[in-house]
């Protein structure tokens, strides 16, 4: 498989996963042969550490970056371009023998700017943010007038020597200066996270370009576009930024009317108001499924509901009894229709999957419907402590270590290409799972259930 993904803390609510597996499925790089299939999932990550070690784990052809990694990753990459090499932050990389990094949000802010016919000349341009992403702007802004007339507002003065030191001919206020200066600027770039949170009070000039960074708070973009003329939103952005980087992954290169068609089929994708009811957590025997939906679903007021459970009960036995009467089949089965029932109840819940559901074609498809798959990932050597194996009528405790390896693989990569969000869960005290329950408690909070 050519597995792909983005990096960041937090991640749930990334649109990438439904931009590039969209992209996948359209020019046909899904379809073929599993050997071969092209995936993407989201990882959530907690270090730089926990992100090379994963991108390994999972042998990821590539990765999209988000925060708060853009800086850190440089120092992974072998190699940079030009432009990822001066503003020291990469959003872009692929992986062979070498890990190779760019930074397509630079193409993204150019392409936008293009797509509105936005002349910088004689433009008076201010940057609200002094982070990656202003970093982006301002090269993007200097590539395309190297003379432009660029002013910074930010908080803290640190990013702004930082900045400083990268571009020249930059001017640079603090942010308690923005709601004095808003009006002397034609082109103002809003790169800060939650802008309503620190601009609510600023009255924009109707005639002032504004282009957000942001893309998930609507309510308040919404409200700057009910009366000023001219507004880019973040998806924009997100979805320029994105083709670049899809041709990067795929080797292809598009032309421009396939470019513009992808674009505005990207733009319908993400703004589709997908509800979610279910979250499945998914993984091998022993990855803290039961234990961490358990609490996870007490702390978030959910259902908590365990498959294997409900099987158990249906047949008034063991799993290992059912297996042994009726056969892996008849077991499989009864688990789609099972799981068949749960989808169509509109209760939110939290489930956790037995570890071989996601081997059957049909409960892939079942698990896509209204819900989100979270796989908590946890090494071999840490499952095979955990595992009771007793009670896995696949597994057995003397089962030679090279077969058991094989099997831990091959559901691995099953697990990933049916994941919507990966979970490195390698808590086993009480304190690091409450740790571990209270990220992804805050991860599945995104998704505005």
């Amino acid at each position: 498989m050519n597995n792909f993904a983005v990096f960041g803390n937090p991640i749930a609510h990334s649109k990438s996963p439904d931009i590039f597996n969209y992209c996948f499925k359209k020019f046909n790089l899904s379809n073929i042969s599993n050997n071969n299939s092209y995936r993407y999932t989201r990882i959530f990550a907690d270090t730089i550490n926990t992100l090379d070690y994963l991108r390994c784990q999972f042998n990821l052809k590539g990765a999209n970056i988000t925060a708060p990694f853009k800086n850190l990753m440089c120092k992974q990459c072998h190699s940079l371009t030009p432009q990822a090499k001066k503003i020291n932050a990469v959003n872009t990389v692929l992986f062979s023998d070498q890990v190779n990094g760019d930074n397509t949000d630079i193409k993204g802010v150019i392409d936008s700017l293009k797509m509105y016919n936005i002349d910088l000349t004689d433009m008076k341009i201010s940057v609200v943010g002094a982070g990656g992403a202003a970093a982006a702007v301002i090269q993007a802004v200097q590539t395309l007038n190297k003379n432009a007339d660029i002013s910074i507002f930010n908080r803290s003065k640190e990013k702004f020597v930082s900045l400083s030191n990268i571009f020249s001919g930059i001017n640079c206020y603090s942010l308690t200066d923005f709601n004095n200066m808003v009006n002397g600027y034609d082109l103002i770039f809003i790169t800060i996270p939650e802008p309503y949170k620190h601009l609510e009070n600023i009255a924009f000039n109707k005639n002032t370009v504004l282009f957000f960074a942001d893309y998930k708070n609507k309510e308040y973009i919404d409200y700057i576009k009910s009366y000023v003329n001219k507004v880019i939103t973040g998806q924009y952005w997100l979805i320029n930024q994105a083709v670049p980087a899809f041709e990067k992954f795929t080797n292809m290169v598009l032309d421009d009317r396939s470019k513009n068609e992808l674009r505005q089929e990207l733009f319908e994708i993400i703004n589709k108001n997908n509800k979610i009811n279910n979250i499945f957590l998914s993984g091998f025997s022993g990855s803290g499924k039961t234990t961490l939906a358990k609490i996870i679903a007490e702390k978030l007021g959910m259902e908590y509901v365990d498959l294997d459970t409900l099987i158990e009960q249906e047949y008034n036995m063991s799993i290992p009894n059912v297996f042994k009467k009726y056969g892996e089949e008849q077991f499989r089965k009864t688990e789609t229709d099972i799981l068949s029932k749960l989808v169509k109840n509109n209760s939110k819940k939290i489930v956790s999957l037995g570890g071989g559901a996601l081997e059957n074609t049909a409960n892939c498809e079942i698990v896509k419907e209204n819900s989100f798959v979270v796989y908590l990932y946890s090494d071999l050597e840490v499952v095979k402590q955990r595992i009771n194996f007793e009670t896995r009528p696949l597994l057995k405790k003397n089962q030679a270590d090279n077969l058991l390896l094989d099997f831990f693989e091959k559901r691995k990569f099953q697990y990933f290409k049916n994941s919507d969000l990966i979970f490195y869960n390698t808590g086993t005290t009480i304190e690091s799972l409450n740790h571990s329950s209270s990220i992804l408690c805050r991860e599945i909070n995104l998704l505005n259930l």
